[in-house]
């Protein structure tokens, strides 16, 4: 099928600026600051520790401006390091009904109990930072993550088919996901009928956890463009 005006596609990491920029607007409404340490309110992340040469170093605060900038130490369960197998080995990639966590807390609790790759501040590493502060935003805000994003970003902007999965009666409307090979063919990697997004996450991934159109991504851009308004909004 070819690609319509309304055709719905995975958004991965271009969910990451709508997480920051519902950390921004609770960071603007005086909820904290940007150099608090992050365990003032996920206290899981109190005590943590960077993985060095095979041995574990007790590592200083992560704020929330490192997790924003990626420079906490946290890591991501993709890249080749001893630090990403832990990754995997926990699991940590938030994939649909599948996860073995049961929420964006329990997720959360499972990341903060593993080594970082560096010091907080010291270093640049892509990173579930940006999943971490969806669950900042719950605890701060006192909505699910989803809940939050949907009141104060999606419906005030008229982003009407953004969201954490596609529901039956729009997935005519769901991109199929294709990847290149290293032969230079194109195979179809994840099919619309069989997709995780068919059903609503257990941990929702400020990450890459997001789906949505084209148009309703336009609308978020231009309203950052516009210095936080959007028609009016």
């Amino acid at each position: 099928e070819r690609m319509e005006l309304d055709t719905i596609f995975r958004l991965f990491s271009q969910t990451k600026p709508i997480t920051g920029a519902a950390v921004m607007i609770l960071y603007e409404e005086g909820h904290f600051v940007l150099t608090d340490p992050i365990s003032q309110y996920l206290p899981e992340f109190a005590d943590m520790h960077v993985y060095d040469d095979g041995k574990l170093e007790p590592a200083g605060d992560i704020t929330i401006q490192h997790l924003l900038s990626h420079t906490s130490g946290l890591s991501y369960e993709f890249l080749p390091t001893p630090v990403g197998q832990l990754y995997r080995d926990a699991k940590l990639e938030p994939t649909g009904a599948d996860s073995p966590y049961d929420s964006l807390a329990e997720w959360t609790e499972a990341v903060a109990g593993l080594p970082l790759v560096a010091h907080p501040g010291t270093d640049w590493n892509y990173s579930v930072g940006m999943d971490v502060l969806g669950r900042l935003v719950e605890v701060v805000s006192g909505k699910s993550f989803r809940t939050f994003l949907k009141e104060r970003i999606f419906l005030p902007l008229g982003m009407l088919d953004t969201d954490f999965y596609v529901p039956e009666e729009k997935l005519s409307r769901f991109a199929a996901n294709y990847s290149p090979t290293p032969d230079e063919k194109i195979i179809m990697v994840e099919d619309p009928g069989t997709s995780p997004y068919r059903v609503l996450p257990k941990v929702e991934s400020g990450g890459g956890g997001l789906v949505g159109t084209a148009a309703d991504y336009f609308r978020f851009a231009q309203m950052l463009a516009n210095g936080g308004v959007y028609e009016g909004v």
